[in-house]
């Protein structure tokens, strides 16, 4: 509670309406059912188990299966909201595990967590967090029982990696998760007009402003070459080896200095 503030508060509010936003409106199409399981403290992360098409179970942890919930005096921790998921979820249906952090970053409910996923034999987790695209198999030494945590990457380009969602094939027929595919996000080439927090995160090689067509524009902006028209301390700093001065023929600044133009 010591490093609680008016941020983080918000920060869980918003968070946990969202995603409790995103199961009505999806159950309102109709083909999807899902039962809330809510923190012990006034303030944390509701638990989902969705159901799609009587054919897919969704165990939804949230962020986390070990996220805890606070109110204005105590903290709470997830297990007796854990225990009611798990109780709660059919065992022989296809299932996805899904929360944010990978299974190799929880601390307190990593064992319990692998030891519930181990009971399906139809399921697969899905995580993202850091969203460097992995797929890790888990195995139960006494059972032999695996599954994969498919951990998702970004839909943007983000370090120099190029975006992508998961296409997950079902068997209707209860064969379980058959496939979980990447799909690439088509991105902008270098060159490409953008606009900042829009869709400049679609570039693949990032993007800056580009101060000879004065907007944001994937990649970065050409050196110039020498007689190019520049302004000092703003786009001169493209010119090759930074170096600019002031042409007289021309009355303007240039990248390089006039009369070794064709030296």
């Amino acid at each position: 509670l010591e490093e609680r503030d008016a941020k983080t508060d918000r920060i869980n509010q918003e968070s946990s309406e969202f995603v409790q936003e995103s199961y009505k409106r999806s159950a309102d199409l109709g083909r999807l059912s899902y039962e809330e399981f809510h923190p012990r403290g006034e303030i944390g992360q509701s638990m989902y188990r969705g159901v799609f098409d009587d054919l897919l179970q969704i165990a939804h942890l949230n962020c986390a299966a070990n996220w805890e919930s606070y109110d204005e005096s105590q903290i709470y921790d997830s297990n007796e909201q854990f225990d009611r998921l798990a109780e709660s979820l059919d065992r022989s249906m296809t299932t996805l595990f899904v929360e944010h952090y990978p299974i190799s970053s929880l601390q307190s409910k990593k064992e319990a967590t692998k030891g519930l996923i181990w009971q399906f034999d139809k399921v697969a987790h899905l995580a993202g967090h850091r969203h460097i695209e992995a797929h890790v198999n888990y195995v139960d030494p006494s059972t032999d029982r695996m599954f994969v945590d498919h951990i998702a990457p970004y839909p943007h380009t983000w370090n120099g990696r190029r975006p992508g969602f998961f296409a997950i094939l079902i068997d209707r027929n209860g064969g379980g998760v058959l496939q979980v595919h990447t799909l690439p996000i088509p991105g902008l080439e270098d060159g490409t007009k953008c606009r900042r927090r829009v869709n400049c995160g679609r570039c693949h090689s990032g993007f800056e402003f580009w101060f000879s067509d004065r907007s944001f524009k994937c990649g970065k902006e050409p050196d110039r070459i020498d007689g190019h028209p520049c302004i000092p301390f703003l786009t001169c700093y493209r010119c090759p080896g930074e170096a600019w001065s002031f042409w007289y023929s021309r009355l303007f600044w240039a990248c390089g200095y006039e009369g070794e133009e064709n030296s």
